[in-house]
């Protein structure tokens, strides 16, 4: 498999300045740039997130294309930022897994789960423990030993399935970098199984 690296020309400029009512103002540039011939290949993969920006490597593109000139090792090697891509959507996938284990509960009350938690774990190594902070938790009828039981399983899944999703993510983004060509490279995906519903963690 041969590649194309092609850097885009930069849009210059964003901005122009033009006469306001009260003197010079910046404006948009909506002036329309045709973008330049694509060469008879497959686009794989482009960042054009700086296509007015002087910075090269932020006018990017790779085409999988018969007619070039560039192996997969001098792809990577000069396209580190692809790693760095694909690493970002393989954090993105997650992130999302992560968030959903934890929808249920709105970022206040998780931040609380450590005081309930430590008390929770204080009292199961010794019941005689006083959990004032959780104590404060119960509801009318609930018995405290079942809140603390509660706290210690459902925190306990919930490490679980974190840790689970935080491990696998740090095995993808380990293949990323290591990986050695392109299409081994673009080939690593966040799977969707992993993004567990609540009803298989709580």
């Amino acid at each position: 498999m041969t590649y194309t690296i092609r850097i885009r020309e930069q849009i210059a400029p964003k901005y122009i300045v033009c006469r306001g009512p009260s003197g010079p103002v910046n404006r948009l540039n909506i002036v329309p740039v045709p973008p330049p011939p694509s060469p008879a290949a497959t686009l794989i993969w482009s960042d054009l997130s700086g296509i007015y920006e002087a910075d090269p490597t932020k006018r990017v593109e790779l085409w999988e294309d018969p007619a070039g000139v560039m192996t997969d090792a001098e792809v990577l090697a000069q396209l580190p930022e692809l790693c760095s891509y694909y690493s970002a959507i393989i954090r993105a996938g997650a992130a999302k897994a992560l968030a959903k284990i934890a929808a249920p509960y709105l970022p206040e009350e998780r931040e609380s789960w450590f005081r309930q938690y430590a008390e929770a774990v204080a009292w199961e190594q010794d019941k005689a423990l006083s959990t004032p902070y959780c104590d404060r938790l119960l509801v009318p009828g609930e018995a405290r030993e079942a809140l603390l039981q509660a706290i210690l399983d459902n925190t306990r899944r919930f490490e679980a399935a974190s840790t689970a999703i935080l491990q696998y993510q740090r095995t993808l983004i380990a293949q990323i970098w290591a990986a050695t060509t392109v299409n081994e490279l673009v080939a690593i995906v966040w799977p969707q199984e992993i993004l567990l519903s609540k009803q298989e963690v709580l």
